[in-house]
């Protein structure tokens, strides 16, 4: 197992191949990406057409709260009450603020989408029930 720790760049900027074959060359079949969302999804997206092989995971900040390196988190009782993001949008309001708004403007149509999907599926078993 090894870690690779990318330039800092934007998401564009990766040289995805190259990123691959090393990948390929260690014979990795778990990867594990930490850049944060939504950068991570991005990266893993434009890296899965190289791969050969591999599951990527997407773990944004969990290695260094896990670790002990980020001492920036909440109080224990509001990460144990699943209250962190509170936390994270009063120390980071600005780029916190526009991820929620990013999730909220997508949200209504990724549930519209997988309500239709289900709604479809749905139909078909009945038809093809019949």
């Amino acid at each position: 197992m090894w870690f690779y720790s990318l330039p800092y760049k934007r998401v564009d900027e990766f040289d995805y191949r190259a990123i691959a074959e090393m990948l390929e060359k260690d014979g990795a079949e778990i990867i594990w990406v930490a850049l944060g969302a939504p950068k991570q999804e991005i990266f893993m997206s434009k890296l899965l057409p190289y791969l050969k092989r591999g599951v990527m995971v997407a773990v944004g900040a969990v290695f260094k709260f896990y670790s002990g390196t980020d001492v920036d988190r909440a109080p224990h009782w509001m990460v144990r009450a699943h209250m962190e993001f509170l936390y994270r949008i009063y120390r980071e309001p600005k780029k916190q603020l526009r991820r929620c708004l990013m999730i909220i403007e997508m949200l209504p149509k990724l549930l519209y989408q997988e309500w239709r999907r289900k709604r479809t599926r749905k139909r078909l078993t009945a038809e093809s029930g019949k």
